[in-house]
């Protein structure tokens, strides 16, 4: 479990970066967010960067504040407000020395965010965030059975533009790395973050899409009303039902199903197509049926 006192700098305090401002700030974490001088946001009402602006911003019911300079962050912390600083290149980050820097300004290059300018450096770049759990169950349930291994997701893994993250409980770096090695893509693993479920809710909450085997990160996912698609096998649990696309569970879950027993091919091969059609704003139509 990460510290709460532990403090993020946001660049950026656009929907995105608000987003996870508010998740980090529920969390219990210390954040403090950046903006450029005239910030040009198309969601005002649900983004800290309007702060700049009014002064005073409350999304979800956490309260921003614009502060003068890095000298008022601490005492607008212990007030429970986060801080929206005028700082461009993030300067703060050098002066109050911050345990980790998101970078939310979703640029096309990098404009200023240097590796070193935290113990932890997260850049939130363009392109979808797909979330990803291919082992399910155990031996005794039926894993051989549901799980899909990251060896057949290589057409989906090879798209450009995709960034995947793991939710996948359990030991699996070295399948991870194996990965890597196959296809020339980096699976993102934050082991802290599934250990801990409250963590791993946030982290489904920031993607677009969670593509998983039947095991609990789909009911997650579901249930935080997450585009979420499911690959079942041929004879899956009663509550993945026999026949059919949709559940009466989750009206944000698709169910893609297997035709054959044993065999993937089909339904990897259906998840990468809908992928690579997929755009941001109609993700979860276009999976095969």
């Amino acid at each position: 479990m990460i510290p709460h006192d532990t403090w993020v700098v946001v660049k950026g305090g656009g929907d995105l970066g608000t987003g996870v401002a508010v998740r980090l700030r529920r969390c219990g974490f210390g954040v403090i967010v950046t903006e450029i001088p005239a910030p040009t946001v198309i969601r005002r009402t649900v983004a800290f960067a309007e702060a700049v602006y009014a002064g005073r911003q409350v999304v979800e019911g956490i309260e921003a504040r614009r502060v003068g300079a890095a000298a008022d962050v601490p005492e607008t912390l212990r007030r429970g407000v986060v801080p929206v600083l005028v700082d461009p290149d993030a300067h703060v980050a050098r002066s109050l020395g911050p345990d980790i820097l998101v970078d939310a300004t979703v640029s096309k290059r990098n404009v200023g965010t240097r590796i070193t300018d935290a113990p932890i450096v997260i850049g939130l770049g363009p392109g979808l965030k797909v979330g990803v759990a291919w082992r399910g169950g155990t031996p005794r349930t039926g894993q051989q059975h549901r799980s899909v291994g990251l060896g057949e997701w290589g057409a989906a893994l090879r798209l450009p533009g995709v960034h995947f993250v793991s939710l996948q409980y359990g030991e699996h770096e070295n399948e991870i790395a194996r990965a890597r090695a196959k296809f020339g893509v980096d699976i993102h693993h934050w082991p802290h973050a599934i250990a801990d479920y409250d963590e791993t809710a946030a982290l489904v909450c920031a993607l677009d899409l969670v593509i998983t085997v039947t095991t609990s990160v789909a009911h997650l996912a579901g249930a935080l009303g997450q585009q979420v698609w499911i690959l079942a096998n041929a004879a899956p649990r009663w509550c993945y039902l026999a026949t059919g696309s949709a559940t009466p569970w989750y009206r944000s879950a698709r169910i893609v199903r297997q035709s054959r027993p044993g065999d993937w091919n089909e339904v990897m091969t259906g998840v990468a197509n809908a992928l690579a059609a997929a755009g941001r704003k109609e993700i979860g139509d276009d999976v095969a049926r």
